[in-house]
């Protein structure tokens, strides 16, 4: 039986028709049910069809959710962050981060997104623990990253021979262990529970990350003495409310 044009809906596009890429093709139908798609239900109706690329193969990531290569590299929770829940994160960008922009203030901008998304999954207090936590731990890394930054030396230093294949090795272990420190709270849910939990690790985590303020100073202090000159940087926009 001739092969027959098939209608092909994608969210967000117009309406179009597909010839080549049909039920029959085998790798359709292994990249509909790729990691980066989120239920095979959606590539069966074809609902992940997102056109195709430079070279006219079908793509199959319209409804993509996760970034897997800058998922399983994450050396930061900005890059976790970043490679995890793509759509719900562009959302909430979007539609309450973006919309305080008025207020001219991130950081309330921030809180007020996490609030939501803590109030979206649910009202047990575990929820709001973790999203504190991700509050804290991502301004930790924003102002130490700015801060390193704005010494080349400091940051030739760091990415010069073996040592960016130790840093490596070093910021991986970290996101490894504190990932889990900072979800705790999101699976034990109930404060007793949690509770229990940060007090057997003697709330390490909330001390590293809450507690940047009062030692930040002495930390950069002793980076400036290996960090040579400074150069100031001006915010990228992806730092600005917009």
């Amino acid at each position: 039986m001739a092969e027959t044009q098939r209608v092909v809906v994608h969210v967000g596009m117009d309406v179009g028709t597909s010839t080549s890429c049909s039920w029959r093709d085998p790798l359709s139908l292994v990249t509909s049910f790729s990691p980066s798609t989120p239920t095979p239900t959606l590539g069966l109706p074809r609902l992940s069809y997102s056109g195709r690329d430079a070279l006219g193969n079908c793509r199959w990531d319209g409804c993509a959710n996760v970034k897997i290569g800058l998922y399983e590299g994450a050396t930061s929770f900005g890059n976790m962050i970043a490679s995890f829940n793509t759509n719900t994160n562009a959302w909430v960008a979007q539609y309450v981060y973006k919309r305080l922009r008025f207020l001219n203030n991130r950081y309330v901008s921030q809180v007020a997104a996490l609030v939501f998304l803590a109030v979206w999954h649910g009202l047990h207090s575990g929820y709001y623990a973790c999203f504190f936590m991700e509050f804290v731990v991502m301004n930790f890394e924003r102002d130490l990253s700015t801060f390193v930054k704005q010494y080349p030396r400091l940051v030739s230093i760091l990415n010069a021979g073996p040592l960016k294949y130790i840093k490596f090795v070093v910021l991986k272990v970290y996101v490894i262990v504190f990932m889990g420190y900072c979800l705790g709270p999101f699976v034990l849910l109930k404060l007793h529970r949690w509770w229990n939990f940060y007090y057997s690790l003697f709330f390490s985590g909330h001390l590293l990350f809450a507690g940047w303020p009062l030692y930040a100073p002495a930390v950069k202090a002793v980076l400036k003495t290996v960090a040579g000159e400074r150069v100031r940087i001006e915010k990228k926009d992806d730092e600005k409310i917009k």
